[in-house]
Order: structure tokens, then sequence, then C-alpha cells
């Protein structure tokens, strides 16, 4: 998500929600939850007063590095939900 929101895939002000962030990756709820928490926490995205974030306004402007394994940056949560993802296909696969 942090990449879409970098290359801007998902614009300012667009909301996100855990349900359709899920579905649209095939992943339950939870891994969907940690990473837009971990994005709030680094102001990519900022929480509605209702249900799910929107992207914030000056998250495209963000110049930190964002490649994960650099040395103060935490993984990114999309390559996170990516690992989880191919992990539970293997799973199925026995």
């Amino acid at each position: 998500m942090k990449s879409a929101i970098l290359s801007g895939r998902l614009n300012p002000a667009e909301r996100l929600t855990e349900e359709h962030r899920a579905e649209m990756m095939g992943v339950s709820r939870t891994p969907v939850r940690e990473a837009l928490y971990e994005l709030e926490s680094q102001g990519f995205i900022k929480p509605l007063e209702t249900r799910g974030f929107i992207v914030s306004a000056d998250s495209k402007n963000d110049t930190r590095p964002h490649q994960a394994g650099q040395r103060g940056c935490p993984p990114d949560p999309y390559r996170t939900l990516q690992r989880i993802e191919r992990r539970s296909e293997r799973g199925k696969a026995y």
C-alpha cells in the first residue's frame, strides 16, 4: 500500500478500509489492519472519525527512503502482506 501511495495509484484523500483492501489482496483483515496502523504511524494515512482511513495529502511528498532493508526504514507493510499471502498459498498446496 505504501508503494501505491508513493506512486500515486492511491490518491490523497482516497478512503481505505480493511475489508476492501483485504478482499483486493486476497488476505484476511488482520494483516491489512496491521499494515494500515503501521502506515498511520508513519504518517502516510490518517484515521477517519468513522471506519477507515484516508491517504494523507502530504504522503506523496515524503522524501524518506522507502526501500525495505535500508537502515532505519521499517519494512513495507505491503511486502509483509505479500509474504503472508505466499505462505498461506504454500500451506494450501499441502
